[in-house]
């Protein structure tokens, strides 16, 4: 299940509806936080259990998928958010001072360029020390 960040901060409720047309109400209080790739489940709202004859359900598991906002917050916004969260850690410096920058990077795409280069005869390899 998709929810947001406010969601995953503040709280929710959401309807879903099972395999057999029935609709749940799913609730997270405000002040639990759900974070990404969560697992939560629901006592016997899941899958028929074998031999029951559809009487005793087994766990409905919710994998919860917290969508967060794509840059969009500057300046005050993030001065409003920075004060209301917990505060960031201090981790220092190196010794050197040197900074990098880190880019998104994307598993499927670079596992699918190497798979291309690999039926094109090319291949990379590791040097040894």
């Amino acid at each position: 299940m998709e929810i947001t960040l406010a969601e995953s901060l503040c709280g929710f409720k959401r309807i879903i509806q099972t395999l057999d047309q029935r609709k749940l109400l799913i609730s997270n209080p405000p002040g639990t936080v759900i974070g990404n790739e969560t697992y939560r489940s629901v006592a016997n709202e899941g899958m028929p259990m074998r031999g029951s004859d559809g009487r005793v359900k087994g766990q409905l598991i919710i994998i919860f998928l917290v969508t967060f906002p794509q840059n969009e917050y500057t300046g005050e916004n993030l001065k409003v958010i920075g004060d209301i969260l917990p505060p960031r850690p201090d981790y220092g410096y190196c010794d050197d001072g040197q900074v990098l920058k880190s880019e998104l990077y994307d598993p499927k795409s670079s596992s699918r360029r190497r798979r291309q280069q690999a039926s094109q005869g090319e291949t990379v390899e590791c040097a040894s020390q």
